[in-house]
């Protein structure tokens, strides 16, 4: 029998995944009792006891041996995705995802560039002013809009 190390999930505003002992949504397909949990995460946040830097995104790494503590990065919209580590079941060590890397391998292989009308506003959440014009210039840059 196979075991899952690590489930990584990409989410937007409607996504509700992280259930409170630890399996992702039935919607998703699987169930990861047991499992290390990485999101990537924008909308509305999972809470936490302390207040998060402001950003649209965050990452969040979920242990099984360290929950309820969890990991978090933000992210925003005009950097990089950062690398970050994938636990794997004892006694291999984290691997490290370079989260920028994989969402592009992702885009190029579906071929999300003949999919997405660039002239259509970016989907939810909304974004803040200055995101919304920076990204209108790239895109304009780009010939996309």
């Amino acid at each position: 029998m196979k075991k899952i190390a690590a489930a990584v999930a990409l989410m937007g505003l409607s996504a509700t995944a992280l259930a409170t002992d630890g399996y992702f949504a039935p919607g998703y397909g699987m169930t990861a009792k047991g499992a290390s949990m990485l999101l990537l995460r924008d909308g509305t946040r999972i809470f936490f006891e302390v207040e998060l830097p402001p950003s649209p995104y965050a990452i969040y790494l979920s242990r099984t041996e360290r929950r309820p503590l969890t990991q978090v990065w933000t992210a925003s919209l005009r950097q990089r995705l950062p690398a970050v580590p994938v636990p794997l079941l004892q006694p291999d060590p984290d691997v490290i995802l370079d989260l920028q890397a994989a969402v592009g391998a992702c885009f190029a292989l579906v071929g999300y560039e003949r999919l997405l009308d660039y002239a259509d506003p970016p989907p939810p959440p909304p974004l803040e002013e200055e995101d919304a014009a920076w990204l209108d210039d790239l895109l304009h840059g780009a010939g996309l809009r």
